[in-house]
């Protein structure tokens, strides 16, 4: 093996060692005021670095390196070694601890690890999230709905437009309008139903209370971080689960930032023309679910989306926004009476059970069959009328002299007799009783 093809298999190995590695942060220790970050001491950058007197290795803070409070080299004065970095709340290295309602609060942001001695431009910065998520009391909150939604950007080069939703579900499967803090939804990142598009996979997923999340003062919780699930958010939120590579599924327990009114979940999502392409190992595969992408929109109304061309992802992602709206207890119950009415004149087809529609169908039977009655009824009413008002006569002999002048075929009287002449037989009289 030549000595140019063997420098490259070392590289490619660091390479491979450096990105696919399992991390330099061993662990992330939580204190009220700060978050400290324990180095691994095996990782094999800090190891050969700490080992050569010219390296000055380095983890600070991303974005931050020249704040003193934000970053600690690993080298200290008299030969000593220090392999923890603690990171103060608050402005100065953009690490805000955020309130989560009812029942936690976090913080989190990304570290890089570095040898700023070396001066190669093509060196390598490694990075890391951490974060820390505290529990606290219990609070009885209400917040509306899941209802804002943005349609993803689309794809250039002669790709087609992909469609990627964020959905809230009830536990029994519904469409969420409103859900009460601290309960469970059900939480879906999912490709509508494309016949061009086969698989996506989250990059990464944010909770935020800004539609802005480069905002400087912006508090995020980030639940899928290198295109993995985060998977240390406890109770809070389930990691992310990959169901058929169209669909990714969590439950998560309902919170909001402190007092804001909006949150927002944020996701940039890669989609792939091949499900095998957007394949992560990372995710697990959910179990005992034949949910499919038709079946998840079936029934859904027509989201009404916000997108600007200016969020245009690159050719294969696309960024998805969607905010939560949080109202207090009693705005929540007139939302509710609201919303309830709305649903009525929004009613889908398919929404009206068999039972009803046979009461509907009898009723209507029944209002014809009335109807005919009526018109009958009305008819026979009038044919009676008209029978009562017309006098009975006979016509006058031929020859009479009053021929157009009827005579009336009889009169009653109570005991008289009837006496009829006629000139055309002047000697017959007819008594008629």
């Amino acid at each position: 093996m030549s000595s140019s093809k063997l420098f490259l298999l070392i590289l490619l190995l660091h390479f491979v060692i450096s990105v696919f590695g399992d991390g330099f942060v061993e662990e992330v220790a939580c204190s009220a005021d700060a978050l400290t970050v324990v180095l691994n001491r095996s990782d094999p950058d800090i190891t050969r670095w700490l080992s050569n007197s010219k390296s000055q290795p380095m983890v600070f803070v991303q974005g931050h390196r020249s704040h003193a409070k934000c970053g600690a080299p690993l080298k200290i004065e008299g030969g000593k070694l220090s392999y923890n970095l603690t990171i103060p709340y608050g402005p100065d290295c953009a690490v805000l601890l955020a309130d989560l309602e009812p029942s936690y609060r976090t913080a989190e942001t990304t570290i890089a690890l570095e040898d700023v001695a070396d001066t190669d431009p093509r060196k390598s910065i490694r990075v890391n999230h951490v974060f820390c998520l505290y529990q606290r009391s219990v609070q009885t909150i209400r917040f509306n709905d899941f209802f804002r939604s943005s349609e993803p950007a689309a794809s250039v080069g002669g790709r087609p437009k992909a469609k990627v939703e964020m959905l809230f579900k009830s536990m029994d499967g519904h469409d969420l309008r409103t859900a009460k803090i601290g309960d469970m939804v059900q939480f879906y990142v999912a490709l509508s139903p494309d016949n061009a598009y086969r698989g996506i996979s989250p990059k990464e997923c944010k909770f935020s209370d800004r539609e802005d999340m480069l905002s400087p003062d912006a508090k995020h919780l980030t639940f899928v971080q290198s295109s993995c699930p985060v998977d240390q958010l406890g109770e809070l939120m389930e990691p992310l689960g990959n169901i058929n590579d169209e669909i990714y599924f969590s439950k998560f327990r309902t919170f909001r930032f402190g007092n804001q009114s909006t949150i927002f979940a944020h996701c940039t999502v890669q989609v792939c023309l091949d499900s095998s392409e957007c394949t992560k190992k990372c995710y697990n595969r959910v179990k005992n679910s034949n949910l499919t992408t038709e079946a998840l929109h079936r029934h859904r109304r027509s989201p009404r989306n916000a997108f600007d061309e200016r969020d245009l992802a690159p050719v294969d992602q696309v960024k998805i926004t969607r905010g939560i709206d949080i109202l207090g207890a009693e705005e929540y119950k007139q939302v509710a009476l609201s919303s309830s009415s709305v649903e009525q004149c929004l009613l889908s087809p398919d929404a009206i059970t068999r039972p009803i529609g046979i009461l509907i169908a009898v009723l209507s039977v029944v209002a014809a069959v009335s109807l005919v009655f009526v018109f009958i009824l009305t008819r026979k009413l009038r044919a009676e009328r008209k029978l009562t008002d017309v006098a009975c006569y006979y016509g006058a002999p031929y020859g009479s002299a009053y021929p157009s002048v009827p005579a009336p075929l009889a009169r009653h009287y109570s005991t008289a007799s009837l006496h009829y002449y006629d000139k055309n037989w002047p000697n017959q009289t007819v008594d008629r009783a």
